[in-house]
């Protein structure tokens, strides 16, 4: 563009300006509202990278010892189902206390877990009480707590499957080596809670789709809010059940930086460019 095609550009836009108060305080207003989102935008890290990168420790476990009367079917647990629940930990203890009903074996936050008993308990359904132990996540409201709160969780359960033989193992109703007949009647058994359903490491969501008899979706809503699902959490589970590192999908780090990096961009031309407005002449404004 020649030098005087340029000023003929600025200056028709710089008329344009003048002439559209609208447009004067429209453009500081978007100037603005791009600083403020770039300041409280936050970038969701992977989560089991940032418990790795921070070195988070074993949470104290209390123990309590509540009897039930239910039994597992095998006289033993086959596997844990993961739950999460708006309570708190206090409070989960206080509606313990009170009802003398125990729904979960164990309750966990971001400091502690808090262990109920080790009976079969009714938090997920015919089914499933009789086959699994039920931990219980309290729902977090950061980044940082909910990290805790998942590593906490995932010592607790790769403890409680060393303590019973089992080996971790995801969710399904078939193996890959059945024939078709044999798979549509694993899924009608698991349908009519028999023994179809394999796996230790359940989430309510999953208890739902394939044992029935509850209707409830939960962690998947509230580790959705972090980025988070349930095969990260088993990854993190097999990192303490065997003791080697947690897979981490390449290039997750590098570009949290890069967004980190332009979020800053923004944020400094956003301020650069709303001080260069506020300080034009009065006459621009009027």
């Amino acid at each position: 563009m020649s030098e005087r095609r340029f000023r003929k550009t600025r200056v028709e836009r710089n008329h344009y300006l003048r002439t559209h108060p609208k447009t004067r305080y429209g453009l500081l207003g978007i100037v603005v509202l791009l600083a403020i989102v770039s300041l409280n935008f936050k970038i969701i890290p992977n989560i089991n990278t940032y418990i790795s990168s921070n070195h988070f420790t074993q949470a104290k476990i209390s123990k309590l010892n509540y009897q039930t009367n239910l039994k597992y079917r095998q006289a033993r647990p086959e596997g844990v189902v993961i739950h999460s629940s708006s309570k708190n930990l206090t409070q989960q203890l206080q509606r313990v206390q009170k009802d003398k009903k125990i729904s979960f074996n164990a309750v966990v936050d971001q400091n502690q877990v808090v262990q109920l008993s080790k009976n079969a308990t009714t938090g997920a359904g015919e089914a499933a009480n009789r086959r699994y132990l039920q931990v219980d996540l309290c729902e977090v409201d950061d980044v940082e707590n909910f990290a805790k709160e998942v590593n906490t969780a995932a010592i607790y359960v790769a403890g409680l499957l060393h303590e019973y033989n089992l080996k971790p193992s995801r969710v399904t109703i078939t193996q890959k080596n059945w024939s078709n007949a044999r798979k549509d009647l694993a899924k009608e058994d698991a349908a009519k809670n028999k023994p179809g359903g394999l796996g230790t490491i359940w989430s309510h969501s999953e208890v739902s789709q394939y044992l029935g008899n509850t209707n409830q979706t939960d962690p998947d809503d509230y580790f959705a809010k972090y980025g988070y699902d349930m095969g990260q959490f088993y990854e993190l589970v097999n990192q303490y059940y065997y003791g080697r590192q947690v897979k981490v999908h390449a290039g997750i780090t590098d570009l949290n930086l890069i967004i980190e990096v332009l979020r800053w961009l923004v944020i400094i031309l956003s301020i650069i460019a709303t001080i260069w407005l506020l300080l034009l002449p009065g006459k621009f404004w009027g």
